[in-house]
C-alpha cells in the first residue's frame, strides 16, 4: 500500500523528530551528570555494585581519568603549592565545572 504525504507534512513530522531527539539528547547529559556524581558518591563509599558498574561502562573511562585529574590537581595544590583548603576546592570545582561545559558543547 503506498501512503502519499505532502511535502509540508514531511517537513512537519521530520522537525517533530529532530526537536524530540534533541530533547532527549539534553536529557541523556542531565542523566550523565547524574551518574556520574552517584558513581562519584558509590566509590566513595566503596559501593562493591559501583565498580562492577564502572567495569562494565566503556565510557566511564574519561569520567575516571577526569575525576582522577582533579583528585592529583587538589593533592598537588594542597601539599605543593600549600594552598587553602577553600582555594583548592573552589579551584577543583570550577575546573569540574569547566570540563562538564566542554563536555556538553560537543
Amino acid at each position: 500500500m503506498l501512503v502519499h504525504i505532502s511535502e509540508e507534512a514531511a517537513r512537519e513530522a521530520h522537525g517533530i523528530d529532530l526537536a524530540k531527539r534533541a530533547s532527549q539528547t539534553v536529557q541523556s547529559r542531565g542523566q550523565d551528570m547524574a551518574s556520574w556524581v552517584n558513581r562519584m558518591i558509590g566509590a566513595a563509599r566503596l559501593d562493591v555494585a559501583t565498580y562492577e558498574e564502572v567495569k562494565a561502562d566503556p565510557k566511564a573511562t574519561v569520567q575516571a581519568i577526569t575525576v582522577l585529574l582533579l583528585s592529583a590537581a587538589a593533592m598537588l595544590a594542597l601539599f605543593r603549592f600549600k594552598a587553602g583548603m577553600i582555594q583548592t576546592l573552589a579551584g577543583c570545582s570550577a575546573a569540574g565545572i569547566v570540563i562538564y561545559l566542554v563536555g556538553a558543547m560537543r
